[in-house]
């Protein structure tokens, strides 16, 4: 089984996408960053997503700390 690096390693770049809660994008992340540092790779990383909303999509209730 290959390592995230050597999955990655031949492109320039690489998104991690998810559109549910627990797809295991942020441990995906973690763990690529992990074995980029170990392999002396400089990177860098951005993050865009659906923020402001005042309800949780997935599972309905107020969000804490929005101000309507």
């Amino acid at each position: 089984m290959k390592s995230l690096y050597e999955l990655v390693a031949p492109y320039d770049s690489v998104s991690l996408i998810g559109m549910c809660k627990n797809a295991a994008k942020t441990t995906t992340l973690n763990q690529l960053i992990a074995e980029l540092k170990r392999n002396e790779v400089y990177f860098g990383a951005t993050s865009i997503g659906r923020d402001g909303d005042s309800t949780d999509l997935v599972h309905n209730p107020v969000k804490q700390g929005i101000c309507i």
